[in-house]
Order: structure tokens, then sequence, then C-alpha cells
């Protein structure tokens, strides 16, 4: 019965090896999200599977604890990182204050950390805090369900976007007051549809508002064809520059240069627009990108791409600074395959030699 069972086993063992040479192996995620520090000098990386801190001048990943998936935002001055309702110090990842909701931003001026919780239906709590001690300073409730938030540099008002339905192709931009005593509505701005499908809707859409107050920025892609970009005045929600690009080669990686004057666009390769002329000013070879971050001083962009590349450029030259890949992971299903298959295999020829 052993030399009968020795031919499956060597059988086996070449199958495995000649099986794992095949379809063995890691393979890396898509970067689908990017963050560049407001300096430039350091970014995270998020494929799905885990996060990574990279500093970018050596191109070796930070190994800081503390730290969960989710939508992550820098503080301007650098120093403090935001995420999963917990503000810690970016250098040693301690613990600073907890607040309160899901969706939350920082003021430029660095003065105000805001929060909203949207747990509620029909209705948002937001939180309002003071960043030298993130002390709660302000806490009111609007009757909208809030998506996406932006507050302005010095504070003083926040604008956020709504749908009348989940898959409404009108999407509603409001500037809220929220400095003054009696939180007030400024002005509700419909954002255009002028794609060629008018039940076309924008999915998460973005926002940017510049760090000189005057102008905010709106970038959405409405069913992966018709890329939209506008640029509209904070005080009235005039429309200063509209940009319609058809086509179905872009995604929905979005970022706005800080004061608004230029944009840049994910797809084939990586554009950078000019809002001054509507000219395209850059086009960089990066193929298969789908995710983009501009830093805060206006220097760097970064791009997360297909396979776990990640890319950091010169935002005025395009010139490529550093590059660097995230984690592999071993090919998912593989090691089940092997099991179930060495069972088939015992199992045959224990029928075969009736042993």
């Amino acid at each position: 019965m052993k030399l009968k069972l020795l031919v499956p086993i060597i059988s086996f063992l070449l199958i495995v090896t000649i099986l794992g040479g095949c379809l063995g192996g890691y393979i890396s995620e898509n970067v689908n999200r990017v963050y560049l520090n407001p300096d430039g000098n350091y970014l995270i990386s998020d494929d799905g599977n885990s996060i990574q801190f990279w500093n970018i001048s050596s191109g070796k990943e930070l190994l800081l604890e503390n730290h969960n998936g989710g939508v992550y935002r820098w503080s301007p001055k650098d120093d403090y990182l935001a995420n999963n309702g917990q503000i810690r110090y970016f250098s040693t990842m301690k613990l600073v204050a907890n607040y309160s909701g899901s969706i939350f931003d920082w003021s430029y001026n660095g003065k105000y950390f805001i929060s909203i919780d949207t747990s509620q239906v029909n209705s948002s709590n937001i939180y309002i805090y003071e960043s030298t001690n993130y002390s709660l300073i302000k806490n009111f409730s609007i009757d909208d369900m809030v998506r996406s938030i932006v507050i302005s540099p010095d504070g003083n008002e926040i604008i956020y976007y709504s749908y009348s339905s989940y898959y409404s192709p009108h999407m509603y931009l409001k500037v809220v007051d929220i400095a003054s005593e009696n939180v007030s509505l400024l002005f509700d701005f419909v954002i255009p549809n002028e794609c060629d499908n008018p039940e076309a809707f924008i999915f998460n859409p973005i926002f940017s508002w510049s760090q000189n107050i005057n102008s905010i920025g709106i970038g959405g892609l409405y069913d992966y064809q018709c890329l939209l970009i506008y640029i509209i005045d904070s005080i009235n929600g005039s429309i200063i520059y509209k940009k319609n690009i058809t086509s179905s080669k872009y995604n929905n990686a979005i970022a706005f240069s800080p004061n608004n004057e230029r944009f840049i666009v994910c797809g084939p390769k990586v554009e950078i627009w000019n809002v001054s002329n509507g000219e395209k000013i850059k086009v960089i070879s990066d193929e298969n990108c789908v995710s983009i971050d501009w830093s805060l001083n206006g220097k760097k962009i970064v791009t997360g791409g297909l396979e776990g590349i990640i890319k950091v450029y010169d935002a005025q030259t395009g010139e490529l600074l550093s590059s660097m890949k995230t984690k592999e992971y071993q090919t998912p299903g593989f090691e089940m395959f092997i099991i179930l298959f060495a069972i088939a295999l015992i199992l045959f020829y224990k029928k075969i030699y009736n042993c």
C-alpha cells in the first residue's frame, strides 16, 4: 500500500510545484486614495487592504502605529492628522482629541476643525472645535443630509452638497454662514447638468475653497463620460468659469490647486488645466491613474494607480520626483484551490488502488 501511495504523493508534489509557479505569487491592489501633507513631504496611501505612510524624499514607508482605514485629513500646519473620530500628532501618532461625526475638515487658517454626524435621517449635526485644545465651541443641526463638507479658509462658512434623492440628476451645493449666532443659508447652487444624458448624475463631487476665500471649485463626473468643472463666486454663487469635457476616458479623480487657478484630472494621462484661459497646460504620461491629490502649498501633486503604483510630481514642471509601490498580497483563492485539488487527487487514487 505504501508503494501504491507513493505515486499519487509524487504526482501531487509535482503538480503543486507547477501550479505554484503559474498561479501563485503576489499582486498589488489599486491605490484608491492618496493624501499629500500640506508641504508635500509626506503622503498617505490607501489600497483598500492597508494604510501606508511615506517619506517622499526617501520613498520609504514610515512605520507608524495607531492608524486605521477610512478618510484622513492633515491639519494646515502639518502637525495633526484626523481620522475615524480621532485627532493625533503626526510625528508620534499620540491621541490629542476625539471628535464626533464621520465627515470633517480643517479651516486653512488652522483655527477651526469641523465635523458632521450624519447618522440621523434627514438631518445632520455639525460640531465646530477650536483647534488650540479642540474644545467644542458650537454645535447645531441642519435639516439636510450632508454628504461632503469643506470649511472656508477663515472658518466663517461651510459648503456642503446634498441630493434631492440619492440618484438625482441634480446636485445641490449649499453655502452656510456658521460664524453668526443664527446659522443661515447664504446661497443654494444647483450644478447644471450639461451632459448629453439628462438623467446622468454626479457621484461624490469634489470641492475646493480657494485660499483667498474668493472662489469655490467644483468638479464631478456624470456617468463616467462627461466631466464638469466649475469655479463659482463664493459670495453669490455666480459662475466664474466652467469646463465641460465629454469623454469616457476620465474617472472621478479631480483636484484643484490651492487657489483654484488650475485643476488636474486623472485618466490614461494626468492633465493639468489652466482656469484663466481654459487650456490644457501640461500632460503627464501616468497610465492607469485612479486617485490624485494636490499639496496645500501648491508645489506637488501625487497620483495613485493600478497595481499599487504611487507617483509624486512637481506641480509646475510635471517632473517626476518620487515613485513608490504599495504592499503586495498573495493571490486570493490559491491555497484553497491546492487543498481541494489535493483532496480530490488522493480520493481518486484511493479509489483506483482501493487503499
